[in-house]
């Protein structure tokens, strides 16, 4: 096995080591150890096993909105603004676009609309808390 394949911890299948294949850890940027489909399986089995704690879980990510609810309004105005194209990735939106915070809720990022985009979903889950910035540096080191 070279540099461009990886194997999964879980299953023992080989890969190309990308993101495709494997997530990654938003704050290191290094790949998981499992590939995707193992991870998804991991993920869903721990949440059946512990629902009161995947509940809270959600519940803590969406206090820290501090009650903000995005309206179907707003989407079409980021869509509008975005000209129907992942400002990151470049993609075309479709129904799975979602609201990214330009400067992340957790670093001191708002809900006002000057801080508000609508990028391809892939973008906002390797995105996480990170800058546009840092995001994009990010990138070109796992691409």
């Amino acid at each position: 096995m070279n540099d461009t394949q990886k194997c999964c911890s879980l299953c023992s299948k080989t890969f190309p080591a990308t993101r495709e294949y494997f997530g990654h850890y938003s704050r290191n940027g290094n790949f998981k150890p499992n590939c995707r489909e193992c991870e998804r399986l991991r993920v869903k089995t721990w949440r059946k096993k512990n629902p009161e704690m995947a509940k809270a879980g959600y519940k803590q990510s969406q206090n820290k909105l501090d009650g903000w609810a995005p309206t179907a309004q707003l989407k079409v105005d980021l869509y509008l603004k975005a000209g129907g194209s992942c400002r990151y990735c470049e993609a075309n939106l479709g129904r799975d676009a979602q609201i990214d915070h330009t400067i992340p809720v957790a670093r001191g990022g708002t809900n006002k609309i000057e801080n508000l985009a609508l990028i391809c979903a892939r973008c906002n889950q390797e995105k996480d808390a990170k800058t546009p910035e840092e995001y994009a540096k990010w990138k070109m080191n796992t691409a």
